[in-house]
């Protein structure tokens, strides 16, 4: 995934489950933050979401370590549904903003 200079990006994760999720998980690079949104379906529109990065250490084939980090969002996507979230870059922060759950 290449974002470098990105602002925003519309993000669509499938939940191919027969069962309804609360929570979904996205791969982001690791020196990016993003502040995060939603579409809530009820109100039809983005609403913020909160959201944890979660970083950790890897280990490569040839035995080098990388980090990767993911995107924690309480966001829920129905069973064999779609889930849309809208993420814009927060460098300036220093970490990913969270809204209150």
């Amino acid at each position: 995934m290449n974002v470098t200079g990105a602002q925003k990006m519309h993000v669509a994760v499938h939940n191919p489950s027969s069962l309804n999720l609360n929570t979904l998980e996205i791969a982001i690079p690791n020196e990016m933050n993003f502040n995060v949104s939603y579409w809530n379906t009820t109100m039809r529109s983005l609403v913020p979401a909160y959201a944890d990065k979660v970083c950790y250490a890897d280990h490569l084939d040839d035995g080098n370590q990388v980090t990767n980090c993911k995107l924690q969002v309480d966001a829920w996507t129905p069973a064999q549904g779609v889930a849309l979230l809208e993420l814009v870059r927060d460098d300036a922060n220093g970490e990913t903003s969270q809204a209150k759950r």
